[in-house]
């Protein structure tokens, strides 16, 4: 009697821990968009999305600033996890937040990034200008801006051969890009 009384409550804590772990809700992770300066969009949301149990929503919530959060449907892609969903085009200087929504039929929502007691926690990313230097012949760059054909790049510098536009882009924050990534200005005059 005692070992079926042990097998009783060992087979009951089994069956929690699995019902907890079917309980667990959708697993969901987010690639929210970087740092742009594509003004034109769209800014592309992608997620990835497991569940054991249907998805009934699958949002964006979306705003410009600390404005509204407009409402974006993620859209599943043809019987996978992938799940996407697309920001419209937004102005330079735009700081746009967003997060993401997920809720099965059973009544589990998912919110990402995960929620910050006390605060709403959000991805962010911005639509910046991009600044160009100049170089002169000598291929340095000229912080003064445009180097047309015959015009000085710079004070006693030789005349620029052709007018180049190759330059550096710099950010609204006064970070140097270097293929997409910020490099701090007095890192990229070292190399």
């Amino acid at each position: 009697m005692r070992h079926a009384m042990q097998w009783t409550l060992a087979f009951g804590l089994l069956c929690g821990l699995v019902s907890c772990m079917a309980d667990r809700g959708p697993r969901v992770d987010v690639t929210p968009p970087s740092d742009t300066p594509d003004t034109v969009g769209p800014y592309r949301v992608t997620a990835v999305i497991r569940s054991d149990a249907p998805i009934v929503r699958a949002e964006v919530r979306w705003s410009v600033e600390a404005g509204t959060p407009v409402p974006l449907t993620l859209r599943r892609q043809a019987d996978s996890d992938l799940w996407l969903a697309d920001i419209p085009g937004q102005p330079v200087g735009a700081v746009v937040r967003l997060l993401v929504e997920v809720e099965d039929d059973e009544g589990h929502l998912v919110v990402k990034p995960d929620p910050i007691p006390g605060e709403t926690a959000t991805y962010a990313f911005r639509v910046y200008s991009p600044v160009f230097e100049s170089t002169d012949a000598g291929g340095e760059a000229d912080a003064g801006g445009e180097a047309d054909a015959g015009s000085e790049a710079d004070a006693g510098a030789d005349e620029v051969d052709g007018g180049s536009d190759a330059g550096t882009a710099v950010s609204d924050a006064g970070l140097e890009l270097d293929g997409g990534t910020p490099v701090d200005a007095g890192e990229a005059d070292a190399g």
